[in-house]
């Protein structure tokens, strides 16, 4: 009986839960940020933040509101939010930013590649 007791004791000193795996780039996750009904009743709205680090995932939540505070606040958006759904992807690039036209020739490590060219590569748009 002692022999038991002490592998038994020797087994929870011994025993180290696993750790929690760390968040690399391409882990996602998908978070409902608003829903109005069923996905197959509503418009579907889906938001994925490329170009933001495992560091950065605080500051895309932010973004996402922040941007959809604007979005709330304008027709036609104001008068039918309660028929969209909005949902979040949480996406974990390997660079922050995004890539920009001209300068290819240095491409971010981001999850789907997203880069910005001509109007839409407007100062700060790309910087990291």
């Amino acid at each position: 009986m002692r022999k038991l007791a002490v592998l038994v004791l020797a087994a929870a000193f011994l025993y180290a839960p696993p750790a929690q795996a760390a968040v690399e780039p391409g882990d996602a996750t998908v978070v409902p940020v608003q829903v109005t009904g069923a996905p197959d009743k509503r418009f579907n709205l889906i938001i994925m933040g490329d170009g933001y680090t495992a560091a950065e995932q605080d500051k895309f939540r932010q973004d996402v509101d922040r941007h959809l505070n604007v979005m709330w606040s304008i027709e036609p958006y104001k008068s039918y939010r309660t028929y969209l759904n909005v949902y979040r992807i949480d996406i974990v690039s390997g660079d922050s930013g995004i890539s920009c036209d001209p300068d290819l020739t240095s491409p971010r490590k981001t999850t789907r590649s997203a880069w910005a060219s001509g109007a839409a590569a407007t100062p700060g748009a790309c910087s990291g």
